[in-house]
């Protein structure tokens, strides 16, 4: 899988439990903004929640944006089932969350009221 990641000319942080539990030492808050599978951030929502560190999140992935790495871009189910996961992994756990634009906000918005992630 990584290396046809990295034939799209993207490059993921793959998560290191000893790196990720140095780097909480200490702190108050946790910032994440990638919640994919497997990924650096969904491995430190983890952590932090663990740990009682409080957890914020930035809305920067669409699942759109992952799912065209595999060529579905256009299966609403499986972007829907993204959006799922990218709740109940990172976003649930977030004390506050931050969109970028307005239309990342009104996406979030639009896509729970549509079909609630809880």
């Amino acid at each position: 899988m990584d290396a046809y990641i990295l034939k799209n000319g993207v490059r993921l942080a793959k998560p290191n439990k000893k790196i990720i539990a140095k780097a909480m030492e200490g702190v108050d808050i946790v910032h994440v903004f990638l919640p994919l599978p497997f990924g650096l951030g969904t491995a430190a929502t983890k952590m932090a929640t663990e740990k009682g560190i409080c957890v914020t999140g930035g809305f920067h992935t669409q699942a759109e944006n992952v799912s065209n790495h595999l060529g579905m871009m256009n299966c609403h189910w499986f972007n829907n089932q993204l959006y799922k996961f990218f709740w109940k992994a990172v976003y649930s756990h977030c004390q506050a969350i931050h969109y970028p634009t307005q239309f990342i906000e009104d996406l979030s918005r639009r896509k729970s009221e549509k079909d609630p992630w809880i």
